[in-house]
């Protein structure tokens, strides 16, 4: 049975992926959304790639934030869970069974002082 949450889910296969979505989690989370993290867990199958997630889960067991949940994939795709939107950096096939919105984020915008020296 399809349950859609609504919640904002960040799909990331490396702490990169939480630098990326940093400041846009924060900025949602002020506005009164909730954001959840999505881990790639099918990349754990696969032996070249099952460091880069274990390392990935570390990262994240290691965030002092008591505001954001992580959840493997395959747990959310295998109990139906469906997010309002899923933000991830590049496109993955299971994405339209994880969300009913999916929006990509490549990078972050960087704020310049225009008073200090480049």
């Amino acid at each position: 049975m399809l349950q859609v949450v609504d919640r904002i889910g960040f799909f990331i296969n490396t702490p990169f992926h939480y630098y990326l979505y940093e400041d846009t989690i924060n900025s949602l989370q002020e506005k009164g959304y909730t954001c959840d993290l999505i881990l790639n867990d099918d990349i754990s199958h696969n032996e070249e790639w099952r460091e880069m997630y274990n390392g990935t889960v570390e990262f994240i067991e290691n965030i002092e934030r008591d505001d954001l949940e992580a959840f493997p994939c395959s747990v959310l795709l295998l109990n139906g869970i469906k997010y309002n939107c899923v933000v991830s950096p590049y496109y993955f096939s299971q994405l339209s069974d994880l969300g009913i919105f999916n929006v990509r984020m490549c990078h972050r915008r960087v704020k310049i002082d225009p008073g200090s020296p480049e």
